[in-house]
């Protein structure tokens, strides 16, 4: 409940539409946008995008392949590769890191495997949602990705969506 599925929907819809986002201004590319699921389903999915377009004022947003997945992303990496090249994907989204290791996120000979299988599907922005510990939640603390800190150390940017603590 981050809401980092939203705003990963926000800035597929935005690459895919053009549209500008306030926080972040205008996409440096437009085009379409997969979106791979292994955390939520696609009815709430297809809800929250419908929610952003209708923020964005605008009807249908067109070019998001979603697909819901299940299996671990070292058995899906070639189709990913494949479905990205077929549909020349600008964004590539993966919701969420725990999920599509389907393994011990603690232990590095799961963690480098799932980052370089991220990392093998070339030409293409990618964007890893992940969670972090329940114990790096607080306002003072610093929070990691939750798992091997190969996670961490084979990104090359970490944002930290923390929700606000007033009113």
């Amino acid at each position: 409940q981050s809401l980092k599925s939203y705003l990963a929907m926000t800035c597929a819809a935005s690459i895919t539409s053009g549209r500008v986002v306030p926080a972040i201004g205008r996409p440096a590319k437009q085009g379409p946008v997969l979106y791979y699921d292994w955390e939520t389903f696609d009815r709430k999915q297809r809800r929250r995008l419908t929610r952003v377009a209708n923020g964005f004022g605008s009807g249908a947003i067109r070019n998001i392949l979603y697909r819901r997945m299940s299996r671990s992303i070292l058995d899906v990496a070639g189709l990913i590769r494949a479905e990205a090249s077929k549909h020349g994907a600008v964004l590539v989204i993966f919701d969420s890191l725990g999920w599509m290791c389907n393994g011990d996120v603690n232990k590095s000979e799961v963690a480098l495997p799932v980052m370089n299988a991220v990392g093998s599907i070339s030409g293409v922005t990618r964007l890893v949602l992940a969670h972090h510990s329940k114990a790096a939640r607080g306002d003072t603390e610093s929070p990691t990705v939750m798992g091997s800190g190969f996670f961490e150390a084979s990104s090359r940017n970490r944002w930290l969506i923390r929700k606000a603590q007033d009113e």
